[in-house]
């Protein structure tokens, strides 16, 4: 994989590497794509989709209304009206 790439995706990800590293994360991300294409050959026409088995039970999707609003509000250290007030996270 190109180094270049590498770079944007380490600024992106604000990690910084050394010239070494480059070099090391450059070859391990071609053994990843080279593994990735090797995957993406493998016939699997016959093979079932998990996900869609029948053990798969999801809750409704529904909102639901909750009964003790005060106990929650008043355990967290701040709150203004009925809403919690959190620190700033960046």
């Amino acid at each position: 994989m190109n180094i270049e790439i590498i770079e944007r995706l380490a600024k992106s990800a604000k990690l910084k590497f050394t010239p070494e590293d480059l070099k090391n994360w450059s070859a391990e991300m071609e053994k990843i794509f080279t593994w990735i294409n090797q995957l993406e050959r493998v016939d699997a026409s016959g093979v079932e989709d998990a996900a869609a088995g029948p053990e798969l039970f999801l809750r409704p999707d529904e909102t639901r209304d909750f009964e003790n609003i005060p106990a929650v509000i008043s355990a967290f250290p701040s709150s203004e009206e009925n809403m919690i007030k959190v620190k700033k996270v960046l």
